[in-house]
């Protein structure tokens, strides 16, 4: 079998949330196609990110979206994306806003309306939630 064969039974693996298995197929299929000359590793490494974050593994996930960058700049917009997802997760909101900014400005740039229309979207939603602590923040402290 070659690696194609194991970056399609990661990716239906991953439909199914059976993440250590995903993982593993992905593994497999990197070991089998290092150079990616059959599999795009841009697209392994977001989506073995994604996977490592349906387990927790966050510092996984990071280094595999990193790693994205590196061989995919063209990616770059759905990277920055899934990790303000990761970082919202983590209440680290700064940083989450951060990357969706960065993330909108590239599917702009891109041309993308759609992605950009969604990214816009949850950085909204990401500051009405952010505005909703502070509320309930400064009603805790009575100011």
């Amino acid at each position: 079998m070659d690696a194609a064969y194991y970056y399609n039974l990661a990716h239906d693996q991953s439909n199914e949330k059976n993440w250590q298995a995903c993982v593993n197929n992905f593994d497999k299929a990197q070991e089998l196609d290092p150079q990616g000359k059959l599999i795009p590793l841009g697209y392994l490494y977001i989506n073995r990110g994604n996977a490592y974050r349906g387990l927790g593994e966050f510092e996984k996930t990071f280094d595999d979206f990193y790693n994205a960058l590196t061989v995919a700049p063209e990616l770059a917009g759905y990277v920055y994306q899934r990790r303000a997802v990761i970082y919202q997760k983590l209440n680290r909101y700064e940083e989450a806003i951060k990357d969706f900014e960065i993330s909108a400005a590239l599917f702009l740039n891109q041309g993308d309306s759609k992605n950009h229309q969604m990214v816009t979207l949850q950085l909204d939603v990401l500051k009405v939630i952010m505005l909703q602590l502070l509320n309930e923040a400064n009603r805790n402290l009575n100011i």
